[in-house]
């Protein structure tokens, strides 16, 4: 995956760095999807525990449902 070896700036190089750039997007973009995973995940932990907490205690009809 690399490019000519002459360290420089030649068109080359500056087409590198255009795919670069794209590069950091695209992981900027993977990243906050990975934000978003993150937070439904803690969501769901926090549902899963307010549903055993409900269930473990047994006294108001369980509502989740």
């Amino acid at each position: 995956m690399q490019g000519p070896r002459n360290a420089g700036h030649s068109p080359s190089a500056k087409r590198r760095d255009a795919g670069n750039s794209k590069q950091k997007t695209r992981d900027k973009m993977q990243s906050a999807f990975a934000i978003v995973q993150v937070s439904e995940n803690r969501m769901q932990k926090a549902q899963d525990t307010l549903h055993r907490t409900s269930c473990g205690m047994q006294k108001a009809p369980d509502v989740m449902h």
